[in-house]
């Protein structure tokens, strides 16, 4: 039996049973903040109080043996044993300054006797207690979340608690995962209103219709003024207010307003091009689904920029980040088993042993003892357990991080739910999410989205991404050799850390960076990690570092194949969906960009028409000496791109009397030095040792130099190919590859 089963939920009690004088006495720093919460649910469940006189009282010292038992057995919070033992004597050494004679070095005589008065305590526990601090954890198949019912079980009662709870838990068990959210903001505004909605509202069929319309009225308002998505605001409430009828109505637990549904609102469908729209700081209006904020408004010029250099910069970025980060686990993960080879098994160490041995030692001893949560606290009079198990090559917490991130970058279908429920074994023990099938490895997980019957999705891995799971299943078989050993069933997942040091094991979270997380020692370290693989300063990298997701990631990858192919078809597919939309690119970037490739880009191949060659000579690269790239790229501009015919342009000029072709052409003129010029920069950009130092303005006119020569040879007209035969005998990249890595200012 473990009461406090999580310290998450810890932050909605209240101090009852501590007077405030007690709360302040034992609100310790430095590992003791669990002592006035811990310390207020020992009192609660065993019915007792402490004021700050009763500190200095000869029964105080019955009360804390109590609760010092009850923190060893491990039956009042989850705790590590290092933690524990901090936490044990921290309290020992802040009750002693009381005077009531606890003996801080005397703990372990008096462990037996503390075990002894927990175990007489626990037999009359108030059972109404232990059920609130244990908390309302509501659990769905793949996920779990804690309800905010303590404010609820203080005002309206145990019993009308608990069949909130017991209702909502039979609903969540049909369900995938579940979101508390609203629930939360309900139970909130249940307490804080409770005089004007009491526990017969909700027995009430004009009530709990008031009820819901007010709730309903609070939650706009409050999302219009934090400045919320009320679209995204409106849908979140009709699923909630479904699941509350499912749960809470259905069940008869609550009554049925006479209008039969609670309260809707209306969620008109909003086009691609109008989501995941932010205003940044400086009031431009951006894009934000990539890791590139793509502005509203933009020129062609800084679309070409945009598109083609801080994208696959930005992907680039991540992918050389996570690249070194995971070489380094697996490298420290290696090492400790060559270690081991060098080492002895040993227990309490000698203080004088030198460094390198003291390491091979404790390599030795962790490969024939496994992990536990007391390894770490063995050697910490030389190495603190977070530098230990860094050093052991674990999986802390994040460790894991660059994996997920070169995964996503190679098979952009994965998706961050994907990875964090992967189970790499099934329940019989049988390895199932990571299969070799077809001469080839396959990840088999599922994307719930996608639908029951089409839930499970397997991805096909290349070489590099079953290297990286090899070692994902290497890095992390200590921990789960563990789970295993102790009957928990988080053993199958695939990705499972143990935290900052020797901690329980967890399923690893999803990477996620904010403002606020930026100056802490964690973020900090994964910005200087990234400095080497970047240009970008101080405040831009963390500007990046706040963008970047798995999400993200995937989006900019899907854009970029985009990019590549001008499919949106091949990027549906790359993103594994399961049907074409053909609104998808909309998600991802503003209108200005869809505009430059429908208009000037896509229709100059789709529908193209060359013209006839203009005749300038084929050493137009030597008469002309390039400087910059931007040069080029205005001599290309000026040269070789035509508007669009005029009865286009300027329909107000048309002669009615002259009809006009329904298909619409884009003019693109060319000659041999045109062809001589594009040539030589494409196969400049092709034969570049540094592709992702080349600018912008290169890939770009690379792309196009690729199309059009398809374009020539695909075709009939004999002058074209003559011209483009004549180009190809004068390529002259050499002249061209300054400039593709020069700046494109």
């Amino acid at each position: 039996m473990t009461i406090i089963k999580s310290s998450i939920y810890l932050k909605n009690h209240e101090h009852e049973a501590l007077d405030t004088d007690v709360t302040e006495a034992f609100n310790v720093a430095s590992g003791g903040e669990r002592i006035p919460i811990t310390l207020e649910c020992f009192c609660q469940i065993t019915r007792q109080t402490i004021s700050y006189i009763k500190l200095s009282h000869p029964d105080f010292k019955a009360i804390a043996y109590g609760y010092i038992g009850a923190l060893l057995s491990g039956d009042l919070i989850n705790l590590n044993e290092s933690t524990t033992t901090r936490i044990v004597s921290l309290f020992m050494m802040k009750a002693s300054a009381h005077g009531n004679q606890l003996n801080l070095e005397a703990i372990p005589d008096i462990k037996e006797e503390c075990l002894r008065i927990w175990k007489e305590e626990s037999k009359k526990l108030d059972s109404v207690k232990v059920k609130f601090w244990s908390g309302w954890l509501l659990e769905a198949k793949k996920n779990s979340a804690h309800l905010n019912l303590q404010g609820v079980h203080k005002i309206y009662g145990h019993t009308f608690t608990n069949e909130i709870y017991e209702s909502l838990q039979r609903h969540a068990l049909k369900y995938m995962t579940v979101n508390v959210t609203n629930l939360n903001r309900m139970f909130v505004f249940m307490v804080k209103n409770h005089k004007s909605w009491p526990a017969s509202t909700f027995s009430d069929p004009l009530r709990i219709e008031a009820f819901f319309n007010a709730l309903l009225k609070e939650t706009f308002i409050k999302a219009h003024n934090t400045g919320k998505n009320l679209h995204s605001t409106a849908k979140a409430w009709n699923a909630f207010t479904v699941n509350i009828e499912s749960a809470l109505i259905d069940s008869s637990i609550w009554a049925r307003p006479f209008s039969d549904i609670l309260p809707r609102v209306r969620t008109p469908t909003i086009k691609g091009e109008k989501t995941n729209i932010t205003e940044t700081k400086k009031g431009v209006l951006v894009k934000q689904k990539l890791i590139t904020d793509i502005p509203l408004a933009l020129t062609d010029e800084e679309a070409i920029l945009l598109l083609f250099n801080d994208i696959e910069a930005d992907i680039k970025l991540v992918v050389d980040w996570a690249t070194a980060e995971a070489n380094d686990l697996w490298d420290r993960c290696q090492r400790r088993k060559e270690l081991a080879k060098k080492g002895r098994v040993v227990g309490l160490v000698p203080r004088f042993i030198d460094n390198d041995y003291l390491l091979a030692c404790i390599c030795t001893t962790f490969e024939t003892n496994g992990y536990s949560l007391q390894f770490g606290t063995k050697y910490t009079f030389r190495i603190p357990p977070p530098v230990l198990a860094h050093t052991l090559g674990l999986p802390k917490s994040d460790a894991l991080d660059p994996y997920k991130f070169l995964l996503v970058s190679q098979h952009h279908e994965i998706t961050t739910a994907f990875l964090s429920e992967l189970n790499l074994y099934d329940e019989h023990g049988n390895l199932s999410g990571f299969i070799k099938a077809g001469g080839t490895y396959q990840l088999v997980g599922y994307k719930d989205r996608r639908g029951p019957s089409l839930s499970e999705l397997k991805i096909t891995l290349n070489d590099r991404t079953v290297e990286l799971v090899k070692q994902i299943i290497e890095i992390t078989k200590p921990v789960r050799s563990y789970l295993k050993k102790n009957g928990d069933d988080l053993w199958r997942k695939l990705f499972i850390s143990c935290g900052r040091g020797f901690s329980p094991p967890v399923i690893t979270r999803y990477p996620a960076y904010n403002q606020t997380t930026i100056p802490s020692p964690r973020v900090q370290s994964i910005l200087a990690a990234m400095k080497p693989h970047t240009s970008k300063n101080q405040a831009e990298l963390e500007k990046y570092l706040t963008r970047l997701s798995l999400g993200s990631l995937r989006a900019s990858c899907g854009v970029q194949v985009y990019l590549e192919t001008m499919s949106v078809e091949k990027m549906s597919k790359a993103l594994g969906h399961l049907r074409y939309n053909p609104e998808l690119l909309a998600h991802y970037l503003p209108a200005p960009i869809l505009e430059f490739f429908q208009s000037r880009w896509i229709r100059i191949f789709q529908k193209a028409l060359i013209c006839e060659a203009m005749k300038d000579s084929e050493y137009i690269l030597e008469a002309t000496q390039f400087s910059s790239i931007k040069e080029l790229h205005i001599f290309l501009t000026n040269h070789a791109l035509k508007d669009i015919p005029t009865h286009m342009e300027e329909p107000e000029k048309l002669n009615e009397n002259k009809p006009i072709k329904k298909e619409s052409r884009v003019y693109f003129s060319v000659s041999k030095g045109i062809l001589t010029a594009l040539l030589s920069l494409e196969k400049a950009v092709d034969n570049s040792t540094e592709p992702h130092r080349v600018n912008g303005y290169a890939k770009y006119w690379s792309r196009i130099s690729s199309l059009i020569t398809n374009e020539i040879e695909s075709g009939y007209d004999q002058k074209l190919k003559s011209h483009l035969f004549e180009a190809k005998k004068h390529i002259n990249h050499e002249a061209m590859e300054a400039l593709i890595y020069g700046p494109a200012c």
